[in-house]
């Protein structure tokens, strides 16, 4: 028997009864006998409990029937006649409102016909009801109806009738909706109970309709269907949005995807009924989710090594993953130096990193996917990045289409004319630069783009789309790019470096450097810009501390424009 069967415990904490269920790998719809609640098995753990309502202990002390516990109306049919008896005990004001609609013989209890006469015979005479009073009019009448029920009254009257004055529907306007539910009840029970012709059965299904459209017409109808809707709704995003446990594995501390990606992947997950713990090790061994370790660890060591190239990086990174691999990878056995130096000459680049990283892994034997989970995660995780990154591919885009225009309509310029109209074009009539005028703009762009000047394209343009990239959409996008960037300027830092920069920027972009060699009289000439490398080139330690310093007054300026704003 147990080699079929398996023991659960139901998962409402109020209940805790034991279910046999059977082992079987499809997944079960299962309902427990004693609290009526369902929820969803499949062996060997419970996939999810559906919010279902519950039935309780209580039960309605007039007729008996169960109350349901997941829901703030008791499903009993004297429910509403307790809630008006109740709100007209409360509030005399209400008592006239009911009277127009509700009869006496409207109410199905006895007790209900009863006290509703006594508080209509109260409200004639002008006698204000006191609860030690009302025992004595209904003995005169020979009906003895116990104080504690008509405490129960009191206490079970329509909370928004009688405690929230801040309710967006009027009390009468509550009491009205009830009232024509409990009219409608009755109507009903004088249906089932008489002998009527057909004639007359249509004329009371006639005034039914009526009285189903008065309900409707209340503000309070309309406001319970809109909360009911809401409440679904909500509970349906609750669910979509409560965070999984598989995302909750330490693994994955780092390495969780947004909000988009954990609803796709989810649903994904209760689609093919995987246990939490199979999936997150899913998505661990996904490319896309092994491509974001790496750059992880790429920044790591770029912090901790500033100075290395980003070959040394690389060949860090690889390292870091050798010596940590899955225990199954056959891939990383017997790599030895010789091997990890022959693996650098081909990669130059973080991606072809990657690729070389993801090879290597997938050489560890794989489970079976016939239906393809393991792909469709790649796909959701990898859109992930794509849509990160898709700001970014816009602006670089737009900026080598406006690069490789220039360089058809206007042949025989060089590359530092064609960077810095590119960079014209973009940012030239905004309503900063027409604040500065066409001057500064001009040494604005040209400054910018010189770094550039000396490499040949498409690494000059691809190194500027970068760094607007980051000047323009911030630190956050620049990240995903930032191995790439270091990569296009290490020649730049290292003729830097040598202090041949400017030699080698004459040799590359002549046509500038003749234009602008004459001073004219602005105070944003080119004629400058070039002194001042000529300058940086003859006294590059006066120089460097100069440019300390024009920094500091930079920053203090912005400072003081700050404050001033504020």
């Amino acid at each position: 028997m147990n080699k079929k069967y398996v023991i659960v415990t139901c998962p409402n904490k109020n209940c805790q009864h034991k279910l046999r269920l059977p082992k079987r790998t499809e997944v079960l719809r299962v309902s427990c006998p004693k609290c009526h609640i369902t929820f969803r098995y499949k062996y060997p753990l419970m996939i999810e409990k559906l919010n279902y309502q519950t039935k309780t202990k209580e039960k309605c002390p007039v007729c008996y029937s169960r109350i349901y516990e997941n829901t703030d109306r008791v499903h009993c049919i004297h429910d509403e006649e307790r809630g008006i008896l109740g709100s007209m005990l409360a509030r005399a004001d209400l008592v006239e409102v009911a009277k127009r609609i509700l009869k006496e013989d409207d109410f199905d209890i006895e007790e209900h016909r009863v006290i509703y006469k006594v508080i209509l015979k109260l409200f004639e005479q002008g006698i204000v009801y006191r609860r030690d009073k009302m025992p004595f009019w209904f003995d005169e009448r020979g009906k003895r109806i116990p104080v504690s029920y008509l405490a129960t009254l009191e206490i079970g009257c329509i909370p928004g009738a009688v405690f929230a004055p801040e309710s967006p529907v009027s009390a009468k306007d509550v009491i009205t909706y009830y009232a024509y539910k409990v009219k409608k009840k009755a109507i009903i029970r004088d249906l089932q109970e008489s002998r009527l012709t057909l004639e007359e059965k249509d004329r009371f299904q006639d005034y039914l309709k009526t009285i189903d459209e008065k309900i409707k017409q209340t503000q309070t109808y309309k406001l319970i269907l809109y909360e009911e809707h809401h409440e679904k709704d909500q509970k349906q995003k609750d669910h979509v949005l409560s965070k999984p446990k598989w995302v909750e594995s330490p693994r994955l501390l780092n390495l969780r995807p947004d909000k988009k990606r954990i609803r796709e992947l989810e649903k994904l997950r209760i689609k093919f009924g995987i246990p939490h713990d199979l999936f997150s090790m899913r998505v661990l061994g996904s490319p896309a989710t092994t491509r974001k370790v790496q750059k992880q660890c790429l920044e790591g060591f770029r912090a901790r090594d500033p100075g290395a190239s980003e070959k040394e990086l690389f060949r860090m990174v690889l390292i870091s993953r050798i010596q940590a691999p899955a225990p199954e990878s056959p891939g990383y056995s017997g790599m030895t130096e010789e091997k990890i130096d022959e693996a650098m000459r081909s990669i130059n680049s973080f991606d072809e990193l990657c690729d070389y990283i993801i090879a290597l892994d997938e050489q560890e034997p794989a489970s079976p996917d016939p239906f393809g989970i393991g792909k469709r995660i790649d796909e959701i995780l990898a859109q992930e990045e794509m849509d990160k990154e898709a700001p970014s591919e816009n602006l670089i885009k737009s900026l080598e289409d406006t690069y490789y225009d220039l360089r058809k309509k206007h042949p025989g310029r060089d590359e530092h004319w064609y960077l810095a109209n590119t960079w014209l074009s973009r940012y030239g009539s905004t309503k900063q630069s027409k604040q500065k005028g066409p001057k500064l703009t001009q040494f604005i762009a040209y400054k910018d783009t010189h770094l550039y000047s000396i490499l040949e394209p498409p690494k000059s343009i691809r190194g500027l789309a970068l760094f607007l990239v980051y000047k323009e959409l911030g630190e956050r996008q620049a990240l995903y790019y930032n191995s790439e960037f270091n990569l296009i300027m290490e020649p730049v830092m290292k003729i830097k470096a040598e202090n041949l920069f400017l030699d080698k920027y004459k040799e590359k972009n002549h046509w500038t450097w003749e234009r602008n060699q004459v001073e004219d009289d602005s105070s944003f000439s080119l004629y400058w810009f070039f002194r001042g490398l000529e300058f940086e080139r003859d006294n590059p330690e006066k120089a460097k501390k100069l440019m300390e310093r024009a920094e500091k007054r930079w920053e203090e300026d912005e400072k003081r424009k700050s404050n001033v704003k504020e």
